[in-house]
């Protein structure tokens, strides 16, 4: 399973699901990701939806401090350290 950034918009907030390969909840949640991106790209919505892996990214996993698998995230446009978390 590979999930990539769709919609990329400068200084926009970012929407991010970090995600673990071989995790149940994460591959449930896949294709509603998939989705989501696809909407905001096609109603060129001012928001990056974004998926990280653990695997191919773990340098950013710890730079945003990441616990648990789903994690999923809205991060201000501006700052990668003031977030809200969603269950």
């Amino acid at each position: 399973m590979q999930w990539t950034s769709h919609h990329m918009v400068e200084g926009a907030p970012k929407f991010i699901v970090f995600y673990k390969p071989g995790c149940p909840s994460c591959n449930k949640m896949h294709q509603s990701w998939i989705d989501l991106a696809d909407q905001v790209a096609h109603n060129n919505l001012n928001l990056n939806v974004m998926a990280l892996n653990r695997e191919d990214n773990l340098n950013a996993i710890r730079h945003f401090r990441v616990m648990s698998y789903p994690s999923i995230r809205l991060y201000k446009a501006t700052n990668d350290k003031e977030f809200v978390e969603f269950p």
